[in-house]
């Protein structure tokens, strides 16, 4: 559009320009379409080529499959959980880890639900909930974690629920 209005703003300036400035000014127009057409459609190559590589890449990353029927395994959890796993661990030792461990999780098994606080907790006061919503917790036990009282706790609520509560 920017091309044919400069066309027309040329056009109608021309019989007021001098000979050397009209040649300064004078542009092919069916040039600059094809030039601009072949900008598009290298563009849009670059773009299918690049979809093309994430797919090739994404077929190729390792999933955990069934060995009998190579489909990925089914993952129901029990009447109550939301969790498949509840991560536990200590912030300053233990954080970059878990979440490194939680996005190897969902690549490798898809539809796996992984309780990650940073991803997850909407409230401290709910950490019981977590816990008791998960099918299974691991324990990064990193450097600093059994010193800390609300970590031992959540540890207890999965382990003895009963206990837990009347401690609580």
């Amino acid at each position: 559009m920017l091309v044919i209005k400069f066309g027309v703003l040329a056009s109608s300036v021309d019989h007021l320009l001098a000979g050397q400035l009209r040649d300064s000014f004078y542009f092919d127009i069916h040039l600059v379409t094809v030039g601009m057409m072949s900008a598009i459609l290298m563009a849009l190559v670059l773009a299918a080529v690049m979809a093309a590589q994430q797919i090739v890449q994404a077929a190729s990353v390792p999933t955990i499959r069934l060995q009998r029927t190579k489909a990925p395994p089914d993952l129901p959890l029990a009447d109550g959980h939301m969790w498949h796993m509840f991560l536990s661990h200590i912030w300053s030792t233990g954080q970059d880890q878990c979440a490194t461990i939680k996005r190897q999780l969902r690549i490798m098994l898809p539809g796996a639900s992984v309780f990650l606080d940073v991803d997850n907790l909407k409230s401290i006061d709910a950490l019981e909930e977590y816990v008791a919503q998960s099918s299974v917790v691991m324990i990064f036990a990193s450097k600093g974690y059994f010193q800390s009282k609300s970590k031992r706790h959540a540890a207890t609520v999965h382990a003895h629920p009963k206990a837990a509560s009347d401690v609580g």
